[in-house]
């Protein structure tokens, strides 16, 4: 594993921890689903490159890739007596947590080049829990042409 990939895993746990603190504690984090995550979102975006022609991504590109690909493994999980009632309450408050998880790192991760807007926020937060597998130039364009509020 590249010291990029390294510290990467360890900027998103330090991010992921005060994201937990919301939480209060009923959640935990799924290193090995951390982990492949950014490791797809590294090969997706080296494979884009190569494809491309290009030699990196910017700032809001990986911040795209890296959150399609947290989408879609998921690793926040709810521990304790998280309160559930709901039909097929694990897997719908995972899905809301992850989506939640997924908007807060890519705000937190582009805070300096872009503030997200609500309206862009909710779209997010519903592609991030139903749509997860969209395109992560979607997401990256979708920032990159927003304005700043």
């Amino acid at each position: 594993m590249s010291d990029k990939t390294e510290k990467l895993i360890s900027s998103v746990i330090e991010i992921y921890d005060i994201f937990q603190q919301a939480y209060c504690g009923v959640t935990s984090l799924d290193h090995r689903a951390l982990v492949n995550a950014i490791s797809d979102s590294q090969s997706d975006i080296e494979r884009a490159g190569s494809y491309h022609g290009s030699s990196g991504a910017d700032n809001l590109r990986q911040a795209a890739y890296l959150t399609k690909w947290v989408a879609i493994h998921r690793p926040i999980c709810t521990v304790g007596n998280f309160p559930m009632n709901l039909n097929n309450a694990n897997e719908a408050v995972s899905s809301r947590i992850n989506a939640s998880f997924c908007l807060f790192l890519l705000d937190y991760l582009t805070r300096s080049k872009r503030s997200i807007s609500r309206e862009l926020a909710q779209d997010l937060y519903y592609c991030f829990q139903f749509r997860y597998r969209m395109d992560p130039e979607s997401i990256y364009l979708l920032l990159k042409h927003s304005r700043d509020v």
